[in-house]
C-alpha cells in the first residue's frame, strides 16, 4: 500500500484525469486499495477544499 501522501496525489491525479463523477469503489479499484482507506482519504482531501464529493 503506498504510503498515504502518495495515495492523496494518486487520488487527486486519478480524479484530474477522469472526466466522470467517480465513486470511492471506482477509485478503490483502479488503485488497489481498500475502500474504506480511500474514503478516509477522500474526506480529508475534501475537508482541505482539494476535492468535492457531491
Amino acid at each position: 500500500m503506498p504510503p498515504r501522501s502518495r495515495l492523496e496525489a494518486l487520488i487527486l491525479t486519478f480524479i484530474a484525469e477522469r472526466p466522470r463523477k467517480l465513486t470511492a469503489a471506482d477509485l478503490a479499484r483502479e488503485l488497489a486499495v481498500d475502500v474504506e482507506l480511500v474514503v478516509r482519504v477522500c474526506h480529508d482531501l475534501e475537508t482541505a477544499g482539494l476535492i468535492s464529493q457531491r
